[in-house]
């Protein structure tokens, strides 16, 4: 299971979100200029993407419009992880946080960017609307393939955030090209073949389990997601 202060991380992720989005809204992906308006940043352009605090994110130019949405959610989690309660005697952000209940990760800027793709991922993929891709399509690839349609994000991103959506379920799922993988991501499993291997049969590499979705116009491309079932910690 996720560790406590990365899930209240989260939980405040979403919080944030619901404030600034009316209910009847929540299962629609937001304009994430729109979404940074609301949450107090303006955006200027450069040659990288970067936040500087407290409320100024720089995009690097150029960047296609659905990894520009998703860079945009990144440098916003990383805003809402600097955030400080205004009213409390001695206010933290949950970096402050996480930098001093996790001091003995391995890099502590390549686990807080980690924590920032999460955290973009709940803005840029609202859980509302990923729920009800689930609700309708059910645990299977046609799930990623909508709700990277939905959201306008990047195949690979979607991937990511269905397999990480449910933290008790065990899964995995990659995306092919001609029978080799490119994409892969695994929650509570190990996949017997990974990025940059061939899988020419999922059903037959992965067994039970397995559903595969081909991309439209894209003929080579498959989605192939494995689901396991509900894993529980020791």
């Amino acid at each position: 299971m996720r560790d406590r202060i990365v899930s209240d991380l989260l939980a405040y992720h979403r919080a944030r979100l619901n404030d600034v989005t009316p209910e009847a809204e929540r299962a629609d992906p937001q304009n994430m200029d729109q979404l940074a308006a609301r949450f107090g940043y303006r955006i200027s352009y450069g040659p990288n993407s970067y936040l500087t605090p407290p409320n100024e994110i720089t995009l690097a130019r150029g960047l296609p419009r659905r990894a520009r949405r998703v860079e945009l959610a990144h440098e916003l989690s990383h805003g809402l992880a600097l955030e400080r309660d205004p009213n409390a005697e001695n206010p933290l952000s949950y970096e402050d946080v996480v930098r001093y209940l996790h001091a003995s990760v391995p890099d502590m800027d390549e686990h807080l960017e980690l924590l920032a793709t999460a955290g973009g991922d709940e803005l840029a993929m609202p859980a509302a609307l990923v729920q009800a891709v689930l609700n309708r399509c059910g645990w299977n690839a046609q799930a990623v393939w909508e709700v990277a349609r939905f959201s306008g994000v990047p195949l690979a991103d979607a991937l990511r955030r269905v397999v990480q959506f449910d933290e008790s379920r065990r899964i995995a799922g990659v995306i092919t090209k001609g029978g080799y993988i490119n994409v892969a991501e695994t929650q509570h499993y190990r996949l017997p073949v990974w990025k940059g291997q061939r899988m020419p049969e999922p059903h037959i590499t992965l067994g039970e389990g397995v559903s595969v979705f081909p991309i439209p116009h894209r003929p080579s491309h498959r989605i192939v997601l494995l689901t396991v079932g509900q894993w529980e910690a020791a």
